[in-house]
């Protein structure tokens, strides 16, 4: 008991479909799930074709093709409700998935409205004293670095102390969120 992880897990995930998403993103071929999401937590069915497994932070998500559509997206498991494996290979594959592929740095600050000393207690504990740290993450996952950071991206709204961090090229990343909200 001298060293404890204070991070609970919230994970239960399906070991089946762990091994399912597992052998389809080593064969190329797919499932046939229906996802539950916010918009529809009833669930709609639709084919995809996984790529990788990722956990991020508290939760498994997998990166994959979605037939219905048609673009590369992230899943979390928890909210497959149900499925069925496919034999039919890939319509595309990793190699094709541009933002799994593309890495952006993020430039980590202390956050700017914090005056000099409290500036250098963060630093010194979270970039062992240095001015910034500079994290390069897939595209495809960088917000979930900023949300498990939680790195404000917004200084009008972002503001200490519930935000100690600050992400310094959050203009220059609009593209990866709204700069303000982190959507996932």
């Amino acid at each position: 008991d001298l060293l404890i992880d204070a991070r609970p897990s919230l994970l239960s995930e399906n070991p089946r479909l762990f091994a399912d998403l597992l052998y389809a993103s080593r064969a190329g071929t797919g499932l046939s799930i229906t996802y539950g999401s916010m918009q529809n937590p009833g669930g709609i069915k639709r084919a995809i074709f996984p790529h990788s497994l990722v956990r991020a932070p508290r939760r498994w998500h997998m990166r994959a093709w979605c037939d219905l559509r048609k673009e590369f997206r992230d899943f979390a498991l928890g909210r497959v409700l149900s499925y069925t494996t496919l034999d039919q290979p890939a319509p595309k594959l990793r190699r094709q998935d541009a933002d799994w592929n593309r890495f952006v740095n993020l430039k980590v600050v202390a956050h700017p409205e914090f005056g000099e000393e409290h500036q250098r207690l963060l630093r010194r504990e979270y970039f062992a004293g240095k001015a910034s740290m500079s994290l390069r993450v897939r595209k495809a996952l960088a917000s979930y670095v900023v949300q498990d950071l939680r790195l404000a991206t917004d200084l009008k709204q972002d503001r200490p102390p519930h935000f100690q961090l600050y992400l310094e090229n959050a203009e220059s990343l609009r593209d990866l969120f709204s700069v303000g909200t982190i959507s996932s």
